[in-house]
């Protein structure tokens, strides 16, 4: 379900964002606009709304401490299983290669489209 929130949300302030800076002064076709600072107090007020309700309704039972070596063991006995270590490397190798990008890009795309 925190997922399929998560999701809702994402798509919400994607809208928001395409819709309400797509107006004359941002370059886009419509006769309106929010503008960056209704989207940015929009924002703000989402994150106050989220530290607040994780401040008052948020409620933890104290436990024992645990060590920093129990911890460091269960990481290091986590590493251990092959998945593990390749799930680590596929993360790494594709956030690296597709995050490339070059700095002609627009140029590439105005010239070759």
């Amino acid at each position: 379900m925190m997922q399929v929130f998560k999701q809702a949300m994402s798509i919400l302030s994607s809208a928001m964002v395409g819709f309400g800076l797509n107006g004359k002064d941002y370059g886009g076709s419509f006769s309106g606009s929010m503008g960056v600072n209704a989207i940015s107090a929009v924002c703000a007020g989402a994150a106050l709304i989220a530290s607040a309700s994780s401040w008052f309704f948020v409620a933890e039972n104290k436990g024992p401490a645990k060590s920093f070596r129990d911890y460091m063991r269960l990481l290091f006995d986590l590493l251990q299983h092959r998945v593990v270590y390749q799930l680590i490397a596929f993360r790494f190798f594709y956030f690296v290669f597709s995050l490339m990008s070059v700095t002609a890009h627009s140029f590439l795309q105005y010239r070759f489209m």
